[in-house]
């Protein structure tokens, strides 16, 4: 078999074509999720009540991780309620409860999102120090999800706890309204 010039190749072009090959492959492999909020999940807790909800992990300035869960509850009446959960690490901080948390925006607003936590536990129970609820049904529609901002949260100890808020983050919790 005589083969013409522009049908040889060299080694790199034939180690080109191969990776190219390999990425395209690997591209139609990788699923593409048609949604921004695939993040949401949503669960029927009883016969009509559904939840929804957004998880985040954040890191506060002193290297500590907490857990943000943003979820939102519809009842079979029709009740809705969105509350922010935040869980740390035993012994990552005690919030100080009956103390609103502060969601600071960037050009300078702040919004406050009131305190909750009382309905996490019930009477029995003593809340863990490093759990906390807030209601952000009132204010979720104001948040700039464009940008990022800062939440701070009272300790026991009277330092107050800055927790950054990705900007993907607020989107997904004002995406929970139209779920």
């Amino acid at each position: 078999m005589v083969l013409t010039q522009s049908a040889r190749r060299s080694p790199l072009q034939v180690l080109m074509m191969a990776l190219l090959m390999l990425l395209i492959g690997l591209g139609l492999a990788v699923p593409v999720s048609p949604q921004a909020h695939a993040a949401i999940r949503s669960f029927e807790e009883q016969p009509g009540q559904w939840l929804y909800q957004s998880r985040s992990t954040l890191q506060a300035a002193g290297g500590q991780q907490w857990q943000a869960i943003a979820y939102k509850r519809v009842t079979p009446l029709g009740a809705l309620s969105i509350q922010l959960r935040l869980v740390g690490f035993p012994g990552a901080a005690s919030i100080l409860r009956d103390h609103p948390l502060l969601l600071k925006q960037p050009q300078g607003e702040t919004l406050i999102a009131q305190d909750t936590s009382a309905t996490l536990f019930s009477e029995s129970d003593q809340p863990e120090p490093y759990v906390g609820q807030y209601d952000l049904l009132p204010i979720v529609a104001d948040l700039r999800p464009e940008l990022p901002l800062e939440l701070e949260l009272a300790t026991q100890t009277g330092e107050i706890l800055t927790l950054p808020i990705p900007a993907f983050v607020i989107q997904e919790w004002q995406d929970l309204l139209a779920a």
